[in-house]
């Protein structure tokens, strides 16, 4: 079989797909309606780790990642007009631990991304929202105060949020004893952000499940068996599932890596009780 043509979609309908690029540019579940959406994806082995922990530091495998699963979460990112992720990440992103995520790269590769939100009147980049309760992170250079918020609780460090009103950066306050991703997104979406995309691991996930302001979840799983002691799941606290349910809309193989595991890549809609 002729590599190009093992990315078929299982599901609503049989459908092959000629090549991966622009799978969720024309995702209609983004596309589909003018209201404010919440969508959060995730990269996790069979085995349910979607990162793996060493000397207390959680790192990605490089086994568990392929250029197909990232060139998807840039087509998610295309579409957002505002990118929630919080203070571990940047410590992790200026320790090197992980690459840059908040912004599209100006690279000729990403070009029909960057064409791709200039012609759907979308700004080059997207609002960066970060959430914090210590709020000790670096900026990255490529941000200025006017492309970041900074999210935190009532319960934050004030000196710390002054410093940062100081140079210039919005900060705002969104819960009590931690940041609360209701309070959080319906500030967002007050100030006319329609697409918000978490990339933020994890607890603000679960937070957006409890307080019910998650509409679409994507999740590409890698058909691998990863293992290893210490990982992090995407949910680890005291949620129960009961509170809301996934919608399957979308089921995409992609076998086309010889070399790599095969993937599926799946939509869900959350409902919730």
């Amino acid at each position: 079989m002729n590599i190009i043509m093992n990315i078929i979609q299982l599901y609503p309908q049989h459908k092959k797909y000629t090549r991966l690029h622009g799978i969720y540019l024309d995702d209609k579940s983004l596309r589909a309606s003018n209201n404010p959406l919440v969508y959060a994806n995730f990269l996790s082995s069979l085995d349910g780790r979607i990162a793996l922990v060493q000397e207390q530091q959680s790192y990605l495998p490089e086994k568990l990642t392929s250029l197909h699963d990232h060139r998807l979460l840039l087509e998610l990112h295309a579409h957002a007009d505002c990118i929630i992720t919080h203070g571990g990440y940047l410590r992790s992103l200026e320790a090197k631990r992980l690459g840059n995520i908040l912004q599209i790269e100006q690279t000729p590769t990403n070009a029909d991304l960057i064409s791709w939100r200039h012609r759907h009147g979308l700004a080059a980049q997207p609002l960066v929202v970060v959430c914090s309760n210590s709020l000790q992170f670096k900026i990255p250079d490529s941000l200025s105060p006017k492309d970041v918020w900074i999210a935190t609780s009532r319960a934050g460090n004030t000196a710390n949020a002054a410093a940062w009103r100081k140079q210039g950066y919005k900060v705002i306050e969104a819960g009590e004893q931690r940041v609360d991703s209701g309070e959080l997104i319906a500030q967002i979406k007050t100030a006319g952000y329609r697409r918000i995309y978490l990339c933020a691991g994890p607890e603000i996930f679960e937070s957006s499940l409890a307080s019910r302001c998650l509409d679409l979840f994507y999740l590409t799983l890698s058909l691998q068996l990863i293992g290893h002691a210490e990982f992090v799941t995407m949910l680890q606290g005291g949620f129960t599932l009961d509170r809301c349910h996934l919608q399957l809309k979308r089921l995409i193989l992609d076998q086309s890596i010889k070399t790599a595991a095969s993937q599926l890549y799946m939509t869900f809609s959350c409902h919730y009780r």
